[in-house]
């Protein structure tokens, strides 16, 4: 038997460390057949157990995104994993795995800016989340808010002073920018489609682009708002950072670690994927921090029947 798994979901699918090894010892990509994320969930879980058929646990952590906003049942999912591996459970997010991987029972604030951006935080008994609210509401800073201020940014440049550099490197992935507009209207851009148009802005950034020069390190400091504003409000001093567009991008990084300092915030990257936080999450056993997360509702936990 494996004493303790961790399981990271995401939009791709789910992914199963144990402490055999660096990296994850299985992967599941996601069918998303049902449009039920609890269904798709417990689809993965089947999936696992199809693949490793030998696999039972004595506690398994599962950190997931969308844990508190997509109607998931934490209870359901708890089943299923005592129903297929017969262990205790604990049902989490993905943004408290990503802080447990970095700072463990220590306080601090983990920043992921990616498709979406976060920023979580814990400090004694307080805790609190930055944006991670989707992208119609928030994940200022993220991919898909650099994707998206392109697009605008160089269709206005272009009608106001007939610069067209961003214009038709963007035009290059999404067709001309004639029929945006219908793109927009028809749902034919999707989140993922324009976030990817994070990595052209980039590259045009780091080649001297203005525009995109402005957008990148404006990305930066939206991120920096949302770690400061988080530190600040539950009395944390330690910013651990990660994600593709912090990591991926140097003017977006150093505008963000520039305003970490100028708050006199310590930084540093994060080291370890969420799934070695939900990992550890598992391992910690009846710890302070996962009592702490249960009692605040960031956690559920659930012991297998005998």
């Amino acid at each position: 038997m494996t004493r303790f798994l961790g399981i990271d979901v995401g939009a791709s699918g789910l992914r199963v460390f144990d402490s055999s090894s660096d990296g994850p010892i299985a992967s599941i990509d996601a069918a998303n057949s049902s449009k039920n994320r609890e269904q798709d969930l417990i689809d993965g879980l089947e999936g696992l157990k199809r693949q490793l058929p030998q696999l039972k646990a004595q506690t398994v952590c599962l950190g997931m995104s969308g844990f508190s906003s997509l109607g998931v049942s934490a209870r359901q999912i708890a089943d299923t994993i005592a129903r297929l591996l017969e262990a205790d459970s604990v049902i989490t997010s993905d943004m408290v795995t990503a802080h447990y991987a970095h700072f463990g029972e220590s306080d601090g604030v983990a920043v992921v800016i990616g498709t979406g951006a976060l920023a979580f935080g814990i400090s004694g008994d307080k805790h609190l989340r930055v944006d991670g609210l989707g992208a119609s509401l928030g994940d200022h800073g993220s991919a898909y808010w650099i994707g998206l201020r392109a697009l605008r940014d160089s269709v206005r440049a272009n009608e106001l002073s007939g610069d067209r550099e961003l214009l038709r490197a963007l035009e290059e992935e999404v067709g001309d920018s004639a029929n945006w507009p219908r793109l927009f209207a028809k749902q034919e851009l999707s989140e993922f489609m324009v976030a990817g148009l994070s990595r052209k802005v980039s590259q045009l950034g780091d080649e001297g682009n203005q525009l995109a020069v402005e957008i990148l390190e404006r990305a930066g400091e939206l991120a920096a708002e949302s770690a400061i504003g988080c530190a600040r409000a539950i009395g944390a001093s330690q910013i651990g950072y990660g994600g593709s567009v912090l990591l991926g991008s140097e003017l977006v990084r150093n505008s963000f670690l520039s305003r970490l300092a100028e708050a006199g915030l310590n930084s540093e990257e994060l080291k370890h994927p969420s799934g070695v936080g939900a990992l550890r999450i598992a391992e910690a056993g009846e710890s302070d921090r996962r009592g702490f997360l249960v009692s605040e509702g960031l956690a559920y936990f659930q012991e297998r029947a005998d």
